[in-house]
């Protein structure tokens, strides 16, 4: 669930605030940036260590809404911007981007990173999708190795390079799906 779409989770938050707990504990929240809720930030900023991601798929608007559609890239540049300041002036809060890595964006790795990193003035990592029909182990081989030599992420390439079973019947079903989507 999006952390920052989520009022019980703040109100937990609030309630660790009000307590006086919140000084003492560290968290890690994830948002896909569609909300900035000024409120839930304040609360934020009562906690000893936030590290807070920012998950943006993909530097191209019209990708990152096949990614994750309903995306708008200008309400998350927006509220990205609403973030940096946010982060500026809280010394507790850690702001990052990261990538959710999948079959839908791998091919283009290296220059989401580098462009949301000089783009947004963040820094990025990887998140790599292990469920199974997202999993971007079970691309089909001769595409893997392709992207092995293309890829400068080792991360992805270490990760690219291991073999997990049931690889046939879950690229098949990842193709099914994404073709239904499709047709959404």
């Amino acid at each position: 669930a999006e952390a920052f779409l989520t009022p019980a989770l703040f109100d937990w938050l609030e309630y660790g605030v009000m307590e006086n707990a919140s000084k003492k504990i560290s968290l890690n929240l994830h948002t896909n940036a569609s909300v900035f809720n000024q409120r839930y930030a304040d609360i934020l900023s009562g906690y000893q260590h936030v590290s807070l991601r920012l998950s943006i798929d993909s530097d191209d608007p019209m990708q990152l809404q096949y990614i994750r559609h309903k995306a708008n890239w200008h309400s998350i540049i927006d509220n990205t911007r609403k973030f940096k300041t946010f982060a500026a002036t809280n010394s507790n809060i850690d702001l990052g981007i990261t990538v959710t890595l999948t079959p839908l964006n791998v091919f283009d790795i290296d220059r989401i990173l580098e462009n949301l990193s000089s783009m947004l003035g963040l820094p990025t990592s990887v998140n790599i999708v292990t469920t199974p029909e997202y999993d971007i182990r079970h691309i089909p081989l001769p595409i893997k190795l392709m992207l092995m030599k293309k890829i400068q992420n080792q991360e992805v390439v270490r990760f690219l390079d291991q073999t997990i079973p049931g690889c046939e019947s879950e690229w098949k079903k990842f193709c099914r799906v994404t073709d239904l989507l499709d047709r959404l």
